[in-house]
């Protein structure tokens, strides 16, 4: 199955750090690094807000033990993957996330 991912790549987390005011700012640090596979499978060209902007949808592929969840980040290149989605495969055996790149 190893095989199967071509890939080694970072993957964030968001923390909270308090702002002194009560309040907390949210940031990512890298709390690991993932080894998988990523798929694009959809792409749209939308117009928001008077700019051309595009959307891409990404399938993470990864072991089932890899401890990735929803909102974390996989950096894969220049593209940040927002991770959207993680279901589990009916083998149990790998996880297809499905993601979407962020600017």
């Amino acid at each position: 199955m190893t095989g199967l991912y071509n890939r080694t790549l970072p993957l964030q987390r968001a923390t909270r750090v308090p702002d002194g005011q009560g309040g907390f700012t949210e940031t990512f640090s890298t709390v690991g690094h993932v080894t998988c596979r990523v798929t694009p499978i959809s792409a749209a060209e939308l117009i928001q807000q008077g700019r051309d902007t595009q959307r891409i949808a990404y399938r993470v592929s990864c072991d089932a033990s890899t401890d990735i969840r929803v909102n974390d980040r996989v950096i894969n290149g220049a593209a940040v993957i927002r991770i959207d989605a993680v279901p589990t495969t009916s083998s149990g055996r790998r996880k297809q996330c499905i993601g979407e790149e962020i600017s």
